[in-house]
């Protein structure tokens, strides 16, 4: 059943989510399959970039969900920083996931950057 490997997933995300850098505050489902992680006290511009890669490293690892069934996700990150790409937090998700369908297109495992003109790095 999808909702419980979901839950399996999300369990096994949080446990790994220990392994984050302490600037990852919060970790939350969205919807579907996607999580908003809530970065602060970012010391310099590129350590979003960081976590990124961070996060993509962990997810790679396949969860044992069961004794049986292993899986290994393959992710794509949608980075939109603030204020720079929004002042409310619906902007930030929005922009964020306007860059994360753009990073998909890049295949999986790799993260974007929102862009207005739409060429994020």
């Amino acid at each position: 059943m999808i909702v419980w490997g979901m839950l399996r997933v999300m369990s096994c995300s949080n446990k790994r989510q220990q392994e984050l850098p302490h600037s990852c505050v919060k970790v939350t489902w969205l919807h579907g399959d996607e999580f908003v992680l809530i970065l602060e006290n970012l010391t310099y511009l590129k350590d979003d970039e960081i976590v990124a890669l961070k996060v993509i490293a962990e997810l790679n690892v396949p969860f044992q969900l069961s004794e049986n069934d292993c899986v290994q996700i393959g992710e794509g990150i949608g980075i939109s920083p603030y204020p720079r790409h929004g002042s409310t937090p619906e902007k930030l998700i929005d922009n964020a996931d306007t860059a994360l369908y753009r990073a998909k297109g890049n295949g999986r495992s790799c993260f974007g950057y929102f862009s207005p003109t739409g060429n994020e790095q």
